[in-house]
């Protein structure tokens, strides 16, 4: 038990040489059109691939970085299918395109998508990188889907999956490494007084969503 926990500890913070190799060749590429991210975002993006074994990014050819503003006019109008339904493009955050006509699966983000406002603040950053982290790990889960284990089932619960998965694994890391992201967050004046303003309003909204929880229970158990 203790070899397990000392395994598991040891793969959060450090990878052996094969491993890196794998995460390295892995290819991130910017594509921004008239948008500048507010921070670079590569070696953050790069640095939460880590939590995702190795054997699952093979074959992944690139990791595109955009914006909706990039896309010309004919992708501006066109359409994707998640989760029984059509969603236009510039709506969606990220994209897996799987492999076809001899070109390697890639993912697409859009980036300006997932930004947090006021992301130049520390704690800021590192919720971005976290939401940005989280659509990558989704697109991946795609791909693990595509190539490495096939499953049956709605595309997109699958994928979901693997991100919430994934993004556990990286708050766990994070929460390690990062301290001083949550002690920022506790200690911001501006965020705490604009939620205290909101207090009733977030209040409600609590209220309201147990009221739609216990509905949901009660039909269940009606159903029984």
């Amino acid at each position: 038990m203790n070899l397990r926990v000392g395994q598991r500890l040891k793969s959060l913070f450090w990878d052996n040489e094969y491993d890196i190799n794998v995460y390295e060749q892995v290819k991130f590429v910017e594509a921004y059109k008239d948008y500048t991210p507010p921070f670079p975002l590569i070696p953050e993006l790069r640095s939460s691939l880590r939590v995702i074994p190795p054997k699952f990014l093979m074959g992944l050819n690139r990791i595109v970085l955009t914006n909706t503003g990039a896309l010309p006019r004919r992708r501006r109008r066109a359409k994707t299918y998640s989760r029984k339904r059509t969603v236009r493009i510039p709506d969606a955050i990220g994209l897996y395109h799987p492999a076809w006509n001899g070109e390697a699966p890639y993912i697409e983000i859009f980036v300006n998508k997932a930004v947090i406002m006021g992301a130049t603040r520390y704690y800021s950053q590192h919720l971005t990188i976290l939401a940005l982290s989280s659509v990558l790990f989704h697109e991946i889960g795609h791909h693990i889907h595509f190539t490495k284990y096939p499953e049956q089932g709605e595309w997109e619960r699958i994928a979901e999956k693997h991100q919430k998965k994934y993004t556990k694994r990286l708050l766990w890391r994070q929460s390690f490494r990062h301290p001083v992201a949550l002690a920022s967050f506790l200690t911001d004046v501006d965020l705490f007084s604009r939620l205290w303003k909101r207090r009733n309003e977030l209040a409600y909204s609590l209220v309201e969503f147990r009221k739609v929880l216990k509905k949901k229970r009660l039909s269940k158990r009606k159903r029984r």
